[in-house]
């Protein structure tokens, strides 16, 4: 993604908060993701 390119070259010159910010919000959208994903095979498994 162009986004995360744009992102990595960033976190060098960036200040360590901003580095950690940027860490925890990726963090974060991985969690979600996994949670969707585990609620969608949980209504799978009860719809079959």
């Amino acid at each position: 993604h162009q986004l995360t390119i744009y992102l990595v070259c960033c976190r060098e010159s960036a200040s360590w908060d901003v580095v950690l910010a940027l860490d925890y919000k990726d963090l974060q959208r991985r969690i979600i993701s996994s949670i969707v994903t585990s609620c969608g095979s949980g209504l799978a498994m009860l719809d079959s």
